[in-house]
């Protein structure tokens, strides 16, 4: 009698363990599904082909712009789908630029930025700020006024490298999966004359850095 209750007690037990298992997996089922629903699913990850860059150096004239000397940096979406980049209304700190001058005998030095070019890392306010949406064979430009940023008194041969880094940005509104955004870093490089020459300047088109 007494075997036959214990059999009949671990039967019982086995059965409550098995209920308690299936009701733990409904209810995790349940709150993933509601979830979803509720906040949307996550963005899947950008997986458009990566923009084709290109950086040009010339006078206002040549871009339509006011006097001086000026960048123009442009992404075109090569791909086939849509492509989204994040941009702001300041330069720093999602373009890092770096210019140089090249002496007479070679020799590469770093050209002073003035307090506009160095000024303080921001966050990316969805109020402010912007996602650019670019369909296929369309491009996003960017002007960057060179002289009002960089001591350009001397004449001579420049060099000037501009890297987009999306990933610089901070804030928790930035988070390249919900935004569904480009987040590799892409770079431009040209080389100028001052005073600038009526020829276009030299223009080389690197290919897209990977993430750092």
């Amino acid at each position: 009698m007494a075997r036959k209750t214990g059999s009949k007690r671990l039967r019982v037990g086995s059965a409550v363990a098995v209920l308690l298992c299936a009701a733990f997996l409904g209810w995790l089922f349940y709150d993933l599904w509601t979830y979803e629903y509720k906040n949307g699913a996550p963005a899947a990850r950008n997986t458009a082909g990566l923009p084709r860059t290109s950086l040009r150096v010339g006078d206002g004239t040549e871009f339509c712009c006011g006097p001086g000397v000026w960048a123009c940096f442009t992404f075109v979406n090569q791909g086939q789908s849509r492509l989204r980049l994040v941009d702001t209304p300041a330069l720093r700190p999602l373009y890092d630029l770096k210019l140089l001058f090249r002496s007479p005998d070679g020799v590469l030095t770093p050209v002073a930025a003035f307090g506009r070019a160095a000024a303080k890392a921001s966050e990316f306010d969805p109020d402010r700020d912007a996602v650019v949406v670019l369909p296929p064979a369309c491009a996003l430009t960017r002007l960057i006024p060179l002289s009002e940023l960089f001591d350009l008194r001397r004449a001579g041969q420049y060099e000037l490298v501009v890297t987009y880094r999306p990933g610089a940005l901070g804030g928790t509104s930035l988070a390249a999966a919900a935004l569904n955004v480009c987040d590799r870093e892409l770079q431009g490089s040209a080389t100028f004359q001052v005073p600038l020459s009526p020829a276009k300047s030299e223009t080389q088109d690197p290919k897209p850095e990977g993430n750092r």
